[in-house]
């Protein structure tokens, strides 16, 4: 009768055991915020940037690969002053041009370790469409120019590496990016929106 009572509840804790209980968690989401660094590519200046990111590990590798989709937004912005321009009166203007880019996509990622590990690294990479805004305000002899805007969308990349460390439910991160895409604007010239991007955040594990 021990025996058998032993026996119902050792299958009573299997059967309240999920089948999964140790396998690594499949989702993530994530914030992010820090630095945009895009004078490689233009003359705008540093910027903060931010974001948010959902990602889905596959149920192979022990879920080390997965699909994820972000969204982020920046502004950097440059100033100029004393600018010769023989065509403007007095000789020289002053002008504030701020870039605005709004940016969705998607990619792939994987990690060095499951995820949940205490550290790991990873890499990501995927495509964007950037939703650009180009603004410019400016001045010549004390008389405002008023302010020009200029809209487009263009598709571009993004890839990256980072470093986790896991900490409560999820892991702190450490991530360095580089983003491009066209940026065809009659304001900033024919240039790119190429930058790099300097983050950290945190990523839930669900």
């Amino acid at each position: 009768m021990i025996a058998m009572k032993k026996t119902l509840i050792l299958a009573a804790l299997l059967l309240a055991t999920p089948a999964h209980a140790d396998e690594p968690p499949a989702f993530t989401l994530g914030l992010k915020v820090g630095v945009l660094l895009p004078q490689i590519s233009t003359e705008l200046g540093a910027a903060v940037a931010g974001g948010v990111e959902i990602g889905y590990a596959f149920p192979v590798l022990e879920r080390r690969v997965g699909l994820y989709l972000e969204a982020n937004y920046t502004q950097p912005e440059v100033s100029r002053s004393g600018v010769q321009d023989p065509r403007v009166a007095g000789g020289s203007y002053e002008s504030t041009t701020t870039q605005k880019e709004l940016t969705l996509g998607g990619g792939l990622f994987a990690r060095l370790q499951p995820p949940g590990a205490i550290w790991n690294g990873y890499l990501l990479a995927g495509a964007r469409a950037y939703l650009l805004e180009t603004n410019t305000n400016g001045s010549a002899a004390g008389a405002a120019f008023g302010e020009n805007t200029e809209k487009s969308s263009q598709v571009g990349g993004f890839f990256a590496a980072g470093g986790e460390r896991r900490l409560g439910p999820g892991a702190f991160l450490l991530e360095v990016g580089y983003g491009f895409s066209s940026l065809p604007h009659t304001i900033t010239g024919d240039v790119s929106t190429g930058a790099l991007v300097i983050q950290i955040g945190y990523r839930l594990f669900i």
